[in-house]
């Protein structure tokens, strides 16, 4: 294996070159980037909830912080699946950059930037 070969553009980077070629801005490409994370945490902790126990209800509720929240449901996850939170959150965003990447390869479908605040 030749480890000198330069390695392919994750999806998220094929992602992040498409809307900066279609005239994103960069607080536009931070704010979809960040939306991407949204829902992949709400999904993450969506279907989580059939797997918690009260215990761990109580646990995640005593979080002091969306920060601490995070990272006590990561626990919780890990704990109750012996998997890492990561690897269910690396299948959804390789999902959304998949339909994403399909979705710009038909112009009729491909993604323009939203008009700019006239704040």
């Amino acid at each position: 294996m030749d480890t000198n070969t330069p390695q392919e553009p994750s999806k998220m980077q094929q992602v992040l070159a498409v809307l900066q070629e279609k005239g994103y801005t960069e607080d536009q490409i931070a704010e979809v980037m960040d939306q991407i994370g949204q829902m992949a945490f709400n999904q993450l902790y969506a279907a989580s909830e059939a797997l918690f126990e009260d215990e761990d209800f109580v646990a995640i509720g005593e979080a002091a912080n969306p920060e601490e929240l995070q990272k006590k449901i990561f626990e919780v996850y890990e704990k109750r699946t012996g998997e890492s939170p990561q690897v269910q959150l690396n299948t959804f965003l390789d999902t959304v950059a998949t339909n994403f990447l399909d979705s710009v390869s038909n112009p009729s479908e491909s993604p323009t930037p939203p008009a700019a605040d006239s704040k």
